[in-house]
C-alpha cells in the first residue's frame, strides 16, 4: 500500500487528513510539527488526493513512502527537514522495589547514567559552524549560542541541555533560563554530551561512529570533551544497584541503562531502559475540567489541592492514567461532591484558572482523594507530570 506523505511550509493555511486502516469514516485531523514543517500522512487514492494534487502545484514538497517500510514521523519529518539524527530514544522500564532490581541493574555489560531532567538536543558541527536540534527537529541554536559556541569542531552529539540548581537538574530553572540572557544563567547552564555519531579525524576516527559499540563511542565522545565548561561528559556508573541508591540519596529523576556494547540506533525505543523515581501522593480533589475528543461527555483532568497549615491550596491536574473504565467510574464519583464555588479562597481560584486556561473546571466539595504518582514538583509546588492511580478510600 502507498501512502502519500505531503509536507506542507507554515504559512500554508491547508492542512491535510490521515487516514488510517482504524480510522474513522473521513479519517482523523493529524498535527505535527517538525523542524518548522507541518506534516500529514495520506493513503494514496482516497478522497484527499486532489488536496494534496492542489499544494504540489503551490510548490509544497511531497515525498512518497511504502506501508513496508513503516516510516515513522519522525523518520519523515527528519529526511525532509534536514535533521542529521533521528534519536535513540529509552523505554521505561520501571523502578527496584526494595530490594526486588529490574535484571538489567543486575548485569556487569551495562552502564547506567544519571537520566536529566532538561531538553534533548543534537548538536551539529560541520568543521565551520553549529547548529543545535530539538528532539522533535526544530533548529534551536538561536536559544542557547553560548552552547553552541562550545560544542568541538566536527562533530555529531546526542545530549541534553540541563540547568543545575543545588547540586542537580531543574526543569523548572531550564525553562526560567530560556528567558535570561546568556551572561544571566551562565553559572547553571550545561550540554550533557552522553554520546557522540559522528567525528573528524583529527583523533584518528572518521565519519560514522554509530556502528561502533558504545564503550569504544563514550572513549572516544570523552576525549573531545576535555576542559570544556559548558559541554560536560555524561558519567557513567558501572553498578545498577549503587546508582539506583545514588538516584535516591540526591533526589534525582532515575536512571538510564546502556549496554555498552550496543550500537547507536536511530530512532529505535527499546536497548537502551529508562528507571524513573517518581513522587507518589494523595491530593485532594477540588474539581475537574471538561473532556475532549474521546472524552467528550466526560472529563479531561482533576483539579488537585493539598493541604499546607490547614489550608487548601491549588497543587495541579492530572489528566493520564485513566482507562475508559476508570474515567466513567471516577466521573460517578465525583458528581455526588459537585458544588457552585471553589473550594479554595479567591486567590487561590485565580491562580487555577490562569493555570487551566479558557477550559471549564466544574468544582467539588474536597472530600474525594486521589493517589497519584508524579515526576517532581515546580519551583512553584505544582505537580508536574501527574498520573492517577486511583481513588483513596
Amino acid at each position: 500500500m502507498s501512502f502519500s506523505i505531503t509536507i506542507q511550509r507554515p504559512g500554508h493555511a491547508a492542512h491535510l487528513v490521515q487516514e488510517l486502516p482504524d480510522s474513522r469514516k473521513g479519517g482523523t485531523y493529524l498535527k505535527c510539527d517538525c523542524a518548522g514543517w507541518a506534516f500529514a500522512i495520506k493513503k494514496s487514492g482516497c478522497v484527499h488526493v486532489k488536496e494534496a494534487e492542489r499544494l504540489r502545484e503551490a510548490g509544497v514538497r511531497t515525498i512518497e513512502s511504502t506501508a513496508e517500510q513503516r516510516a515513522t514521523l519522525e523518520e519523515v519529518a527528519r529526511r525532509v527537514s534536514g535533521l542529521p539524527v533521528s534519536p535513540m530514544l529509552a523505554l521505561a522500564a520501571g523502578a527496584p522495589i526494595g530490594d526486588n532490581y529490574p535484571p538489567d541493574m543486575l548485569r556487569d555489560d551495562y552502564c547506567f547514567e544519571v537520566k536529566w531532567d532538561g531538553y534533548r538536543m543534537i548538536a551539529v558541527n560541520d568543521g565551520k559552524r553549529t547548529t543545535l536540534y530539538s528532539r522533535p527537529g526544530r533548529v534551536i541554536t538561536n536559544d542557547w549560542p553560548e552552547i553552541a559556541a562550545a560544542i568541538p569542531s566536527g562533530v555529531v552529539l546526542d545530549g541534553e541541555v540541563i540547568m543545575v540548581k543545588d547540586g542537580k537538574s531543574s526543569f523548572q530553572a531550564l525553562q526560567n533560563a530560556k528567558r535570561m540572557r546568556p551572561e544571566a544563567r551562565a553559572e547553571g547552564l550545561r550540554y550533557v554530551a552522553f554520546d557522540i555519531l559522528k567525528a573528524n579525524s583529527h583523533l584518528g576516527v572518521d565519519g560514522d561512529l554509530s556502528q561502533l559499540p558504545l564503550i569504544d563511542r563514550r572513549n572516544i565522545l570523552a576525549d573531545h570533551l576535555e576542559d570544556n565548561p559548558i559541554v560536560t561528559f555524561s558519567h557513567a556508573i558501572p553498578d545498577g544497584r549503587d546508582a539506583w541508591r545514588q538516584v535516591l540519596e540526591h533526589g534525582l529523576e532515575g536512571l538510564i541503562a546502556k549496554p555498552l556494547r550496543s550500537r547507536y540506533v536511530q530512532g529505535n525505543r527499546g536497548i537502551w531502559l529508562k528507571h524513573k523515581r517518581n513522587v507518589v501522593q494523595v491530593f485532594e480533589i477540588i474539581g475537574f475540567t471538561s473532556g475532549e475528543g474521546t472524552r467528550y461527555g466526560l472529563f479531561g483532568a482533576l483539579v488537585l489541592g493539598e493541604r499546607v497549615n490547614g489550608k487548601l491550596r491549588y497543587a495541579g491536574k492530572c489528566g493520564t492514567g485513566f482507562d475508559h473504565k476508570a474515567t466513567v467510574q471516577t466521573l460517578e464519583a465525583m458528581q455526588e461532591h459537585v458544588v457552585k464555588t471553589p473550594p479554595v479562597d479567591p486567590g487561590q481560584a485565580v491562580v487555577i484558572r490562569q493555570h487551566l486556561g479558557a477550559r471549564a473546571i466544574t468544582w467539588l466539595k474536597p472530600t474525594l482523594k486521589a493517589k497519584v504518582e508524579f515526576n517532581d514538583w515546580s519551583d512553584d509546588r505544582i505537580v508536574r507530570m501527574g498520573s492517577f492511580k486511583g481513588l483513596q478510600p
